[in-house]
Parts: structure tokens; C-alpha cells; sequence
């Protein structure tokens, strides 16, 4: 159970299920960021609304979450925070005649990230021609565990980006491939990919279905070439750690003044 300090005028729950957490509720305005909501009739889909509807302040980073929430109340949606330095695009191209391509993120028992997509996709005729490997845990490709000191690494070492999942709220893995200059393969309908602009190098499929993932996969394996990196890489300028904290100090305050729309 976690206690609010008596000297608080606001409480921001990092996560709307940290209010499952409370003692008791807070006398003072609270806040929770909304991650995603998980599938209609979960246990998770219900949490997220009964806190949507407790909470004086809504905050989401998906466009889809954030016109959800504003059903319930005052919302606001925030870019998530790149760490644009960090990942940046390095300064020599892989040496191997084959495309790298990879996955990122761990995978849960809900199945949302997709895992049995990428199981599909690396036996299709373009997925046999690529050199596979992920971060993270669960995927059926050679997996490594990165420290965050390293962890930049991995995007750089890629060429193609594929995400698989079904639910998301950001997501950040294709945002700090972008950042790197890679190219990604994104499921429509996910989080806030739906937002990023149309740029050589960002291949979209529906979401679930593997016959149109592997068709902009092999888009994306073709066009490699040719692809601006520094134009990808401007795609994530709006999702730095500067304007995650502008846009939280901003919410907060209007918080705690009354002010949020």
C-alpha cells in the first residue's frame, strides 16, 4: 500500500494501475498516465476505465487513448520521450550482403506483442532472405538482453525494424529505430503509429495479418537503399525528453490550479 505525502498538492499515478496501490484515495487533485487498453472485457480494459473515471486529469501518448479518455474527463496527450542523443544514426552502413531486421520488447501471456506474427513472418520467402536477431524476451530469433548503457547499439545495428504487436501505447522501440535512421515495418491501428507521417522508410500493414506485413517487408527490404536515415530521423523530433517534461509541467500545473481542460 503506498501513502500520498500530507504536503502534495497534486499525486500523478506513473501508470493508472498504481491506483490499485492507494490506501485510500488522496484528498488532493490526482493524475494517471494511461498506457493502452487492453482488449475489450479484460480485467485490464476494466481497471482502465474505473480509473479513467476516478481521476481529475487523464494523460495518454496515443491520439486513440487520448479521444478515449475524453469521455471521461479533462485529457491531455504528451509526445513520449526519445532520448534523441542517445540514439542517433551511426556513422558506417552493415557490411553483410543480407538486410538486418529485428524485434524488439518482451512479450507478455496476453499475446499483444505479437509474438506469433514474427514466428510467420521469418519463414515467409522475403523473412528466409533476412538476418534476424531482437532485444528483449520471447522472440523466435537469436535474443539479447541490452543494458541500457548499450542498448542504442541494437537499433543501430539494424536495417528494418518489424513490429508485431497488436496493442500499444507508444510504441517507443519504432520511434528510437526512426531516431537511428532505420527503416520500420508498423501495424496500423497501434498506438500513436498511425500518426507518424508518411516518409520513404516507415512500411505500414494491417495490423494481425501476416500477408500484409509481408508485403511491406519486402517494401521495406527493397527500398532500403534508397532511404533519406536523416529523413527518418526527423520524424521523431517532436518525442524528446524535453517536451515529455514541458508537456507533464504544463499538465500538472493546470492541475493544481483547475485549469486542465
Amino acid at each position: 500500500t503506498a501513502t500520498v505525502d500530507p504536503h502534495a498538492e497534486a499525486v500523478y499515478l506513473s501508470g493508472y494501475f498504481e491506483a490499485q496501490i492507494l490506501g485510500r484515495w488522496p484528498s488532493v487533485s490526482v493524475a494517471a498516465y494511461f498506457t493502452h487498453r487492453e482488449e475489450e472485457g479484460s480485467e485490464k480494459a476494466k481497471l482502465f476505465d474505473q480509473v479513467a473515471k476516478q481521476v481529475d486529469l487523464r494523460i495518454a501518448t496515443a491520439k486513440m487513448y487520448a479521444d478515449y479518455l475524453r469521455e471521461f474527463g479533462p485529457t491531455i496527450q504528451v509526445h513520449p520521450p526519445v532520448e534523441r542523443k542517445k540514439f542517433t544514426i551511426p556513422e558506417s552502413d552493415h557490411k553483410e550482403s543480407s538486410l538486418r531486421a529485428g524485434f524488439s520488447g518482451y512479450s507478455y501471456r496476453s499475446g499483444r506483442k505479437g509474438e506469433d506474427l514474427a514466428k510467420q513472418i521469418i519463414e515467409t520467402k522475403i523473412g528466409r532472405k533476412l538476418i534476424w536477431q531482437a532485444s528483449g524476451r520471447g522472440w523466435p530469433v537469436p535474443t539479447k538482453m541490452y543494458p541500457w548503457k548499450t542498448f542504442h547499439t541494437f537499433f543501430q545495428s539494424l536495417d528494418i525494424l518489424v513490429i508485431t504487436a497488436l496493442i500499444e501505447g507508444v510504441p517507443m522501440p519504432p520511434l528510437e529505430a526512426l531516431s537511428c535512421g532505420v527503416s520500420v515495418v508498423i501495424p496500423r491501428g497501434v498506438g500513436l503509429l498511425d500518426e507518424l507521417p508518411d516518409v520513404p522508410g516507415i512500411h505500414r500493414y494491417k495490423r494481425g495479418d501476416v500477408k500484409s506485413m509481408e508485403k511491406a517487408l519486402n517494401e521495406a527490404a527493397v527500398l532500403r537503399s534508397t532511404v533519406d536515415r536523416e529523413a527518418l530521423r526527423a520524424v521523431t523530433e517532436p518525442y524528446s525528453r524535453e517536451n515529455w517534461c514541458r508537456e507533464h509541467k504544463e499538465a500538472m500545473e493546470m492541475l493544481v490550479t483547475g485549469d486542465a481542460p
